[in-house]
């Protein structure tokens, strides 16, 4: 005889509490984890921006024109990363840190041997004119 089986798989609504449970923990393991980071950093901002202002204040001053220019231009967006700023500034301060690292070990890797601002002399060469053969004709003979 033939018998009807159903081919769906039944499940279990025990593990479907387990895995939510899980994923719960999940998520609240990285909050915690965010959230110690981000306490440890805005201890630290302060001083990372202190650190920033000494390797290379020309960063933090690039960033302040930048924030201005973005009010001055493009209000809306300016407004948002001045609220970013002053919201995550344990995040811009690490941010300008990094950068002002960057910038200064940029500047110690090229030294002198970075490019020169001043133009350089240069000598115009004679060109001669190029004898090529007309395309149209090329593609005549071939048909």
């Amino acid at each position: 005889m033939y018998s009807r089986r159903s081919k769906s798989k039944s499940y279990s609504t025990g593990n479907t509490i387990i895995n939510l449970i899980i994923f719960v923990a999940f998520i609240l393991v990285l909050f915690w984890l965010a959230r110690s980071v981000f306490t440890i950093l805005s201890w630290l901002a302060p001083f990372m921006l202190i650190v920033a202002l000494i390797l290379d204040y020309k960063v933090v001053l690039n960033y302040i024109k930048t924030l201005w220019r973005w009010l001055r231009y493009k209000t809306l967006i300016g407004v948002v990363a001045v609220l970013f700023t002053i919201f995550g500034f344990p995040l811009v301060s690490a941010y300008l840190l990094v950068r002002a690292i960057a910038s200064r070990q940029s500047r110690k890797s090229f030294g002198d041997n970075s490019p020169p601002h001043e133009f350089i002399d240069y000598e115009e060469i004679e060109e001669e004119i190029l004898d090529l053969p007309d395309l149209n004709r090329a593609k005549e003979e071939l048909n």
